[in-house]
């Protein structure tokens, strides 16, 4: 907005960005016109007015705008790059209206031709702008660090002076400053003629070859420090640029146009630069009279009347190769034609296809060629064996022209891969060449004359076979991958996907079980030998369990065992043969002599074991003498069979079977154990007193008494049963007189023990704790079996 000086607004100007776009304004000044200039940043793009447009070119522009007294926009500019940010803090107009231009810079950033680079973060710049709008130059100045900028100003002799702070170290030119700790005042000016530009090229005045006139390339081709855009004899040979010289630049330079170094005066060197010396229409380079002639004559121009071959050298008196085809006339069979043969019988005569040969005899005149075989000349010859591709059968190989099976072996026998099979075509390459290979392996087939033994396939119609190395049928390549560590010296080789190959290729064999083929199998079973646990046995072949018994064969395949008896192949501690209790049927795991109990009383069958039952088929306790596990009734350890009282379990034994039990501290103990008497129930012997009354005694015994012992020993002949070895039928001596021993005082009477104590009874229940029992290293020898005692004939 301007006012007039009686405060009266007299014009207002903005400047339009679109929504979302940014346009800071940071200064403002006028100059001696009242001319407007304002400096700031935008981002997007900002309209200036009066048609002046600017864009961003990526993260926010510096720009400047000057609007005339008027109201009206001058021009608008900016500076910027798509990497970086631009700010115009400040801005100064000088005395001749020249602009002075502040701010900061990160990156690059272009300022119309010029450019500035920071030192790593944000740089102070200064800029001139010309009163038209054009950049004039640039310079920055800061550390490697973010630097802020302050203000800008301009003296009465036009010189900027910038100021802000900074950290770190400013270097510019031969000057250093480095801060004391924080940021810290720099001040900065330069001198604007050194940094001028009058002619806009980038180049400043100081350093321009032609400081008035643009040439941003500042050539000077004669190093004679006026530049080539501004030197009227560019290359300073005498002749100016635009009076006569041919070549004003880009050759010789520093040099002088005489008749000994420019012949036709044309400003160009003969030496260097002209290409046609004598000027007379042929290039040097095709003249072959350049300034030859003595004494000099008139100029003439060389045609096809006067010079045939156009070489600059006249036929009449200077040419001896009138046609120019390199053959002196006196050789040339074709000197008025122009040409190039030099085979065969025709010599500088036309050669269309340019191989050597004359057209006249050139058999293929448009195709060049070097045949000379077979009736064609000079034909395409590929190979160069001399048969022209036309007729030769193999066109790329010199040893071989001739292929009368077509198969693409050649049937010279000393030429590269040769055909055995000369009239049968093939395909073979690795045995012998072109002969007929039909499952295309590479391997010939077998014939009369090449047979499997001389390197023929041993398996013509499979490709992933051809060696048989043992010659059992199956082949030496091998398809599997895990066979590479294999022995380097076996036959065969990795060929994916392989079929049918020999896992023994240097053994015979016919195995073929689980895609083992081809290794040696004795039992013919279709298991190898080396896979095969029974090799001799063509029913079985697996023992998973390495117990030695056959799997079809073991009831512990799975487990290694080596029972033989009610199971086989099942873990047997003991060795006697049973299965231990887990897969078997020993009664008894942990002892070799016992395996079984029949009747689950604790006492083993085997009669020649440990502790045998001596009723096996009856369950009984007995564990006393040598009849165990039978019944023992009174509990009292001795078998009923063997036991005088078999009810009475404090007594078992009587010794004179009269009755009375031989333990003295028993029930009904016997104070006469080995003296049979029945005298005051005492065991010992009676003394026959006389009858009286109607009871009838004998030895001081009833004749009740007598009959009672004798039921008892009928009851105990009858639990005794079957098969006992000894008579237990014998009875007390009932009849005849008893010798009477010396009597012992009756009244002395000795200490009774308790008669009703019973023994202790073992816990017939109690089983051996299998769980910690392992196989034994050396397995015991199994005992013969004895015959069963309670069953034995007496």
């Amino acid at each position: 907005m301007k006012w007039s000086q009686g405060g009266v607004v007299q014009s207002v100007k903005g400047f339009v960005s679109a929504a979302g776009e940014i346009n800071l304004p940071e200064d403002i000044t006028i100059n001696s016109n009242d001319d407007i200039i304002v400096g700031g940043v935008f981002l997007g793009s900002m309209d200036a007015g009066n048609q002046n447009t600017l864009t961003d070119k990526g993260n926010g522009d510096a720009y400047v705008v000057k609007v005339a007294n008027n109201g009206q926009t001058d021009w608008a500019v900016s500076a910027g790059s798509s990497a970086s940010t631009e700010r115009a803090y400040a801005v100064e107009v000088t005395s001749n209206g020249d602009i002075m231009v502040g701010g900061l810079i990160s990156g690059s950033a272009d300022f119309g031709v010029h450019y500035a680079t920071s030192n790593g973060g944000l740089d102070l710049y200064m800029a001139k702008l010309t009163a038209n709008g054009d950049w004039d130059w640039v310079e920055n100045l800061g550390s490697t660090t973010d630097d802020l900028f302050a203000d800008l100003t301009v003296n009465d002799t036009d010189i900027p002076y910038a100021f802000g702070s900074f950290q770190s170290t400013i270097n510019k030119g031969t000057q250093s400053v480095t801060s004391t700790a924080g940021l810290d005042l720099v001040i900065w000016s330069l001198d604007p003629i050194n940094n001028a530009d009058s002619d806009k090229d980038g180049v400043i005045d100081i350093d321009d070859n032609c400081p008035n006139t643009n040439n941003p390339l500042q050539i000077d081709s004669d190093l004679d420090g006026a530049g080539d855009e501004c030197d009227n004899d560019d290359d300073n040979d005498g002749i100016t640029d635009n009076s006569g010289d041919d070549c004003p630049r880009g050759g010789a330079w520093n040099w002088t146009s005489d008749s000994t170094t420019d012949f036709d005066n044309d400003g160009c060197r003969d030496s260097t630069e002209d290409t046609d010396d004598d000027n007379d229409g042929v290039e040097d380079e095709d003249d072959g009279c350049l300034s030859s002639y003595t004494p000099p004559r008139n100029w003439w121009t060389s045609d096809s009347s006067n010079d045939l071959d156009g070489d600059g050298c006249r036929d009449a008196d200077e040419d001896s190769d009138d046609d120019g085809d390199g053959f002196n006339d006196a050789e040339d069979d074709c000197n008025k034609v122009s040409g190039t043969s030099d085979l065969g019988s025709y010599t500088g005569c036309v050669d269309s296809d340019s191989d050597g040969y004359a057209d006249l005899e050139d058999s293929c005149p448009q195709e060049a060629g070097n045949s000379t075989l077979g009736g064609l000349l000079a034909c395409p010859d590929s190979d160069g064996d001399g048969w022209a591709n036309s007729i030769d059968d193999l066109p790329s190989d010199a040893t071989q022209w001739s292929d009368v099976d077509g198969d693409g072996y050649g049937d010279n026998p000393n030429g590269n891969t040769p055909d055995d099979c000369i009239s049968t075509p093939g395909t073979s390459v690795l045995d012998r060449y072109g002969c007929p290979d039909t499952d295309n392996d590479g391997y010939s087939a077998a014939d009369e004359d090449w047979t499997i033994e001389d390197g023929a396939d041993a398996f013509p119609t499979d490709n992933t076979q051809w060696s048989d190395w043992d010659e059992d049928g199956f082949g030496d390549n091998y398809g599997n991958l895990s066979w590479v560590d294999r022995s380097e010296n076996w036959p065969g080789e990795y060929y994916q996907y392989a079929r049918d190959q020999d896992a023994c290729p240097t053994l015979a064999g016919d195995s073929w079980q689980e895609d083992i083929l081809g290794c040696p199998d004795s039992d013919n079973d279709g298991w190898a030998d080396f896979m095969d646990a029974f090799p001799a046995d063509p029913d079985e072949y697996l023992d998973s369990d390495k117990d030695g018994i056959a799997d079809g064969n073991d009831d512990c395949p799975l487990v290694n065992g080596n029972s033989t008896i009610d199971v086989v192949g099942c873990p047997d501690y003991d060795g006697d043969g049973w299965g231990d209790p887990e897969t078997g049927t020993d009664w008894k795991p942990i002892d070799p002599t016992q395996w079984a109990d029949s009747d689950t009383d604790g006492y083993g069958d085997n009669p020649a074991g440990t502790s045998p039952d001596s009723c096996p088929d009856e369950t009984g306790f007995s564990f006393k003498g040598d009849v165990l596990g039978c019944i023992d009734t009174d509990n009292d350890g001795w078998a009923d069979i063997i036991d005088a009282f078999p009810e009475e379990s404090s007594q078992w034994n009587d010794t004179d079977e009269d009755g009375f039990g031989d333990n003295p501290v028993g029930k009904n103990a016997d104070e006469c154990p080995e003296i049979a008497g029945v005298a005051k129930e005492n065991g010992c012997e009676a003394i026959v007193e006389e009858s009286s009354g109607s009871i009838l005694k004998y030895g001081g015994i009833s004749v009740g008494v007598i009959l009672a012992l004798i039921v008892l020993a009928l009851v105990i002949s009858r639990v005794r049963g079957k098969g006992e070895d000894k008579d237990w039928d014998a009875g007390i001596n009932l009849t005849g007189a008893v010798s009477q021993p010396a009597m012992p005082n009756m009244n002395a009477q000795p200490a009774m023990p308790n008669m009703y104590a019973q023994p202790a009874m073992p816990n017939m229940n109690a089983q051996p704790d299998y769980s910690q029992y392992q196989q034994p290293s050396v397995q015991p020898v199994v005992q013969a079996a004895s015959p069963d005692p309670c069953n034995a004939a007496g």
